[in-house]
This record gives C-alpha cells, structure tokens and sequence, in this order.
C-alpha cells in the first residue's frame, strides 16, 4: 500500500528471490479441503500441505515490484504523497543510507512544519514504524525456499474429481485462468477503494496529482545533481588541468 503511495523508496530485498505469497482465498479452500481430504483418503503416513505458491505458480520480488508500480502510476489513489518508485537492495548499510535520505530526512522536515504551525508532529513515528514493518519483513525477503508441493497436487486432483470442487479452487496455475498480473491490478483498486476509502471517481484529480508530483521529482533530481556539480565541479577541473599540463 505504501509502496503505492510513494511513501516506500528502499527495500532491503533480494528481486531474484521468489516472493512465495499465496491469495488469501486459496489458503481457505486449502485448510477446508484438506480436513475433508485427510477423512476420506487416509493415508498411513503424516501429511504435510505446503499451501504456497514458489513450485505452483512462482513470481520474484522484481516482477511483483514492476507490476505494483505498473499499476499503482495506473490507477494512482488521490492520497499520494511521492511518485511511486522504490529499489530492492540487499546490502543493509546502503539500506540505512537510503532508507535514512528518503523516510526518515523528509519526516524530520515535515515534522518540523507542523510544529511552526502549532500542529503535532507525527510523520516522524509513521517513517520509522514503516522501517521497522520492513525491518521485520527482510527475513522473507533475503531468503528463499523450495516447498514440496506432492501432497498439494494429490489434493488438488481429489478436490477436482468431486462434484462441488469448483467451490472449493486450490489450483491457482496460469493454465486454470489464475494470471498474477490481474491480480497485483485487482489487488491495487481493491487497497484504493476499501483500504484507503478512495472513490472511483476521484481517478481523475489523482492522476492529475501524480502528474505533478512526476515533474516535482524531476525538478528535485535536477537541483540535486546540479548541487553536486557546483561542489564538484571545480576539483575536478583542477585535477584534470594538473593531470594534464
């Protein structure tokens, strides 16, 4: 969801990495079917249901992250607060760096606005509670792991020989219609409209801000780097002089 916003600009994340995340709904069929398949196919051995989604119908972090900033510049939500862009990176001392520069230096100067006008300062502890969250999260996203999926395929063949099977779907590959780029676009207009309350027709006036903000950035990058130039500039040129005088 922040990702979306603009508000997320480093992951400490390996995109090679299968990201292994599973629709909500599968997990529910999977964990009503497999009590129904442990009755009435009895096995003498211990079953083991690896309900994921890495050896059925994998997608890495870096195609999850180009079809979430796909989308999310798409079908913008009217609270954006930065144009959508984040990295992936797998060094943590250039994560604090970065997550420092882009969360924590802007909070610090927001903050600091809404104390001058009397109001109370909170962006602060939002930055680092969205650091912390993702702090938590690198242990899934640094690692990778290869589930066993045979007794998830032996139930998906018992659940499809019944009569009632099709309400009860735990097969998700893409030849079952199961495309994961429609899902990353239903699950952006599903966070815009039900979790951040954001009305359809306010499509409009958001795509409008995003726009803004685009050029906004670039202006900033623009700044950025002629800042750099000006510092650095004149050290080059004595150095290139005295190199080759």
């Amino acid at each position: 969801m922040e990702c979306g916003r603009g508000t997320i600009k480093s992951i400490l994340c390996n995109e090679k990495y299968k990201m292994d995340i599973i629709p909500v709904d599968i997990v529910v069929n999977t964990l009503i079917t497999s009590a129904w398949h442990t009755i009435y196919h009895r096995s003498s051995s211990l079953r083991v249901y690896n309900c994921t989604s890495g050896q059925m119908n994998p997608i890495t972090w870096r195609q999850f992250k180009n079809l979430t900033l796909k989308y999310s510049r798409e079908s913008p939500s009217k609270y954006v607060t930065w144009y959508p862009g984040f990295t992936y990176r797998t060094s943590r001392s250039l994560h604090k760096i970065f997550a420092t520069m882009y969360h924590i230096v802007p909070s610090v100067v927001l903050d600091a606005y809404l104390l001058s006008t009397r109001k109370k300062p909170m962006m602060l502890k939002i930055s680092s509670k969205f650091y912390d969250a993702l702090l938590a999260g690198s242990f899934f996203s640094t690692n990778e792991w290869n589930f066993q999926v045979s007794t998830m395929k032996s139930l998906t063949k018992a659940v499809n020989g019944t009569t009632d099977g099709a309400n009860f779907e735990t097969h998700f590959k893409t030849e079952n219609g199961f495309n994961w780029e429609e899902y990353v676009r239903c699950f952006n207009l599903g966070v815009r409209q039900y979790i951040l309350k954001d009305k359809p027709t306010s499509l409009v006036e958001a795509r409008k801000k995003l726009k803004r903000l685009y050029w906004f950035q670039k202006m900033l990058e623009l700044l950025f780097f002629y800042t750099i130039l000006r510092i650095y500039f004149p050290y080059i040129y004595n150095w290139t002089y005295k190199l080759f005088q």
